[in-house]
């Protein structure tokens, strides 16, 4: 067989490609889509049709016009992506490469990037997509995986057990973390704003700083007395560079891995190194990678394959590379832990399949049915509801319907309404096992009932919300859980497609658990605070706090009385079974306690998070307390 094939008509092509384009200008720069030659693999190279291609915020920064001094005339962005080899020249590992799904990163500073249909790479910065990832997540196999490899074995080699780490709430930085907490090593986690802070928080991390505080200076030597770091990773550079230097410890080391502020690291003392032997080093992914032996490159593919919870990165929407200003605008708007994956092929099929009409697709070799809903949702423009599909469970056809109905067995038809639907059939309806494809891209796969959604059944709507549960009517109706794209969680029982009596889960984390009514909480319930630790029981109206109901705070107090929203008339319970009537409100999430005397019961606050009690109406006014004891 003649190493040098090719899986792709050249003629055909013309020897042209789309690429996304980086064009400069002066001192501006500039992207568009334009058709460019298709590159010529040399020695030691292999020719790749790509399928999909991320964008990473070190792409988001080349292509950005802040920094025209990285972009090249005509250069394309991308740094990895996924497709298929369809060429090489005189390597035996392109030879082997060729016809397989891969994953690649684009290190040859000479070579362009991955945001085009075709990218020439070198042979030994490809490998094969294994079975242990699924379409999408190989795409992500090499560039966060091997970054993160770099910096764990600089943490090895130094023996170090503290570290500052900034950036830490990006998709790296997050493996970082994850990393340090099952190692067992102290980290001092910057980030540059709130939200950032949020994201990390679910991590049980112990110290968050963040740099767009005036404390951050001081809070940062607080953070380095308590665990006394040795090492610090650095992608921002400048004045934060600095500061992280002055507070490693004697004999500590910071690496840079990017410069952000594009500003220099100012006026660092020599005493810095000469006396206290601190160090100072770059690092590059690029160097790292070209040095390491092929033994170690398959070892950390291996380990990256059995520590999926470890490095598994989370990807938010899926867009076409035609629509990449929307991509880019999305990049930018989701947390910097997500990634944004460019569809580069309208088609990711295309190196396996032909497919031009119905009964291509129906005799195609996609036969399972997860295989046929990723073609079809790919295909109807509807990476959302591809994307949720590789997420959630393979959906269980364990539901036994009720009748004795003969079914024709299952078969492919397009409907009137240009929905496509694949299942048995009755009277010439969907019946039984079946799974439609709607014409705007949303799917519910299940069973049917003469044409109607009806028993066991999964939705997924083209915005991102989903239920899965039991249908009646084409209606939800049952027990059932729905999803929705805002991050609304309701799981128990549904009549005609509205929840009566469950559970929600709110994006805020708060939780209720109770009676509804038009989607609101109404009737008897119990509102959950975690990050409080409240919890109140008692009756809702139309949303709001009505009527009876009992307030348990976190300091064991208890407040039963009345209530209209947030205000309420009762009694205060104390842990010592001692009672104070009076009146409570609850003001941006303050809690105020009234006695009729006019005395106070107030919290204080800082970053959104409950601190203390200020003024403690337990200790100051005890004397004027009834008794419940009796």
């Amino acid at each position: 067989m003649d190493p040098n094939r090719l899986l792709w008509d050249e003629n055909q092509n013309k020897n042209q490609m789309l690429a996304i384009t980086v064009d400069r200008s002066g001192d501006s720069a500039s992207l568009s889509l334009k058709k460019v030659p298709i590159p010529t693999p040399k020695n030691g190279q292999v020719l790749i049709k790509v399928d999909f291609a991320p964008i990473h915020p070190c792409d988001a920064k080349f292509s950005s016009e802040q920094s025209p001094q990285a972009c090249s005339i005509n250069s394309i962005p991308g740094i990895e992506g996924s497709g298929t080899v369809v060429s090489s020249n005189k390597t035996l590992k392109g030879w082997y490469l060729i016809g397989k799904k891969v994953s690649f990163m684009q290190l040859n500073p000479n070579l362009s990037g991955s945001w085009a249909e075709y990218v020439v790479c070198d042979a030994r910065s490809v490998v094969p997509v294994t079975k242990n990832f699924d379409f999408f997540q190989g795409t992500l196999l090499m560039y966060n995986p091997i970054f993160s490899f770099m910096l764990i074995e600089q943490i090895t080699i130094g023996k170090h057990y503290s570290i500052i780490l900034t950036g830490a709430a990006s998709a790296i930085g997050k493996i970082m973390v994850k990393y340090c907490f099952q190692a067992g090593l102290s980290i001092i986690c910057v980030v540059n704003n709130k939200n950032e802070k949020s994201e990390l928080k679910k991590l049980r991390v112990n110290y968050i700083l963040r740099t767009d505080k005036n404390s951050f200076g001081e809070k940062l030597r607080n953070a380095a007395r308590d665990t006394k770091p040795t090492c610090a990773f650095d992608i921002f550079g400048g004045e934060i560079a600095k500061m992280l230097l002055f507070e490693l410890e004697n004999r500590g080391i910071l690496y840079l891995l990017s410069n952000f502020s594009l500003k220099p690291l100012g006026d660092i003392q020599a005493d810095q190194f000469i006396f206290k032997g601190k160090q100072i080093c770059g690092l590059d992914i690029r160097r790292y990678y070209n040095k390491i032996t092929n033994v170690r490159k398959w070892l950390a593919i291996s380990q990256i394959a059995s520590q999926e919870n470890l490095f598994k990165a989370n990807i938010s929407d899926i867009v076409s590379m035609s629509k990449y200003e929307h991509a880019l605008k999305r990049a930018k708007e989701i947390p910097s832990s997500d990634i944004v994956l460019l569809r580069i092929d309208s088609d990711p099929f295309k190196n396996e399949f032909s497919l031009k009409s119905e009964a291509d697709l129906e005799n195609s070799q996609i036969k399972s049915k997860q295989g046929l809903i990723l073609f079809k949702m790919i295909n109807a423009e509807s990476p959302i509801v591809a994307k949720l599909l590789g997420e959630l469970p393979s959906f269980k056809y364990d539901y036994e319907p009720n009748d004795d109905i003969k079914v024709q067995e299952e078969q492919l038809r397009i409907m009137e309404n240009s929905n496509m639907y694949r299942g048995q059939w009755a009277d010439n309806k969907p019946h039984g096992v079946g799974i439609m494809y709607y014409s705007d891209g949303s799917l519910y796969e299940g069973y049917w009932q003469f044409g109607e959604r009806m028993g066991k059944g999964r939705f997924i709507n083209f915005e991102g919300s989903w239920y899965e549960g039991m249908w009646e009517n084409d209606k939800y109706n049952g027990e059932g859980m729905l999803s929705t794209s805002d991050g609304h969680v309701y799981e128990g029982t549904f009549k005609n497609n509205t929840i009566i009596w469950g559970l929600a889960a709110y994006p805020n984390k708060c939780i209720y658990k109770g009676e509804f009514q038009n989607w609101k909480k109404h009737g008897k319930g119990v509102f959950t605070w975690p990050h409080l630790k409240w919890i109140y029981e008692g009756y809702f109206e139309d949303n709001k706090l009505k009527g009876e109901g009992k307030w348990t705070f976190d300091d064991g107090c208890t407040f039963e009385g009345i209530f209209d929203g947030l205000t309420g008339i009762g009694t205060m319970l104390y842990p010592d079974k001692t009672a104070v009537k009076g009146g409570i409100a609850v003001v941006d999430e303050k809690v105020i306690f009234i006695h009729p005397g006019g005395y106070k019961k107030i919290g204080s606050w800082d970053e959104d998070e409950f601190q203390e009690w200020i003024e403690n109406y337990q200790k100051s006014q005890s004397d004027s307390r009834e008794s419940t004891s009796d």
